[in-house]
């Protein structure tokens, strides 16, 4: 038996490869619980083995290079020069006293437009969110959501963990109007739609929009790394229910 040490990313990377027997899984348990670097570690060798061994094999066709290099040939002898015609617009508008008009135009009309949208009204309405609920046939071990919102329209706060979901340990990045979630536990659980896996608050800036969120990307997994189909949905949080627990990671 492997004796348990802190911070040991040889027992992690066991542990994602199935080789721990209980005692030493409930050790690693314990202590990924508590440090977050430890847990960063875990998701990404479990999320990296899991593409990895969902990857097909392909093989490459002998004739491959040999028919590539071919349509090369047959595309560049079937390509002409074509002739340009000089127009009067063109010549008129190479001069430099117009293109320096132009120019000129263009600035105030930019400065002009950018004064007016960093001193237009707003008004924050106050914090809403949506909750996500997913369902599958099977039990789950891991999900990978890819999350889009409109940052110009609303700005998401805390992602948290719902009480039903507290097994998961949960990676979230947010960027560029994008939101990434990587959950993953050290054996399947069972999802239904009684109750939400994700509290995901949000605050919107002007005009509210109803449809805030749209699911990019949803891949679930079975604990022995297989993707399994999984029906995810999001539901509107009114404000006072807003502000899920506390992340795990």
């Amino acid at each position: 038996m492997r004796a348990f040490r802190e911070c040991d990313l040889d027992l992690v990377s066991a542990a994602v490869d199935g080789e721990l027997n209980d005692a030493e899984r409930a050790g690693l348990d314990s202590h990924l619980a508590v440090c977050p670097e430890c847990r960063d570690e875990y998701l990404e060798m479990w999320r990296a083995s899991k593409l990895c061994s969902n990857l097909p094999m392909v093989s490459v066709p002998p004739d491959l290079t040999r028919e590539i290099r071919q349509e090369l040939v047959r595309k560049v002898a079937s390509t002409k020069p074509q002739p340009t015609k000089e127009s009067f617009w063109r010549g008129w508008f190479c001069t430099p006293q117009v293109r320096l008009s132009f120019a000129s135009g263009i600035c105030l009309f930019l400065l002009g437009f950018g004064a007016a949208w960093l001193y237009r009204p707003q008004r924050d309405v106050p914090i809403s969110g949506y909750s996500l609920v997913a369902e599958a046939d099977e039990e789950i071990a891991g999900l990978d959501l890819v999350i889009r919102y409109d940052p110009e329209s609303s700005s998401l706060g805390k992602v948290g963990l719902s009480e039903i979901s507290r097994g998961f340990l949960m990676k979230a990045d947010t960027k560029n109007g994008t939101l990434r979630v990587s959950m993953a536990c050290s054996k399947g659980m069972r999802l239904t739609r009684s109750e939400p896996i994700l509290e995901i608050p949000i605050q919107f800036h002007g005009e509210v929009r109803r449809e805030t969120l749209s699911l990019q990307s949803v891949r679930a997994y079975r604990i022995d790394g297989s993707e399994v189909l999984l029906n995810l949905e999001t539901i509107p949080m009114p404000p006072a229910s807003n502000g899920g627990k506390d992340t795990a990671a």
